[in-house]
């Protein structure tokens, strides 16, 4: 059984685009446990009428914890405005 996000993505995307970082939508969330959470949080957020979304982020030795940071906030953003 599929399950999807009923989040935006798209106009979540746009907007993170916008703010110059480097994203792109994937259906899939990887392996073992990234995809478990992926799924659980899926079908637990659909059964209490809630929105749920997985964001893979790099490890700090790639992107730095600060720039992350400010994409944590855009993100978070980008979510609230899409909402």
């Amino acid at each position: 059984m599929e399950v999807l996000t009923s989040m935006h993505v798209d106009a979540i995307l746009k907007s993170l685009k916008k703010g110059a970082y480097d994203v792109m939508i994937s259906g899939n969330a990887g392996r073992f446990v990234c995809n478990y959470v992926y799924y659980h949080s899926l079908r637990f957020a659909e059964q209490k009428g809630n929105k749920s979304l997985f964001v893979h982020v790099p490890l700090f030795a790639r992107i730095d914890q600060e720039t992350q940071m400010r994409f944590t906030a855009s993100l978070l953003d980008a979510i609230a405005s899409a909402c």
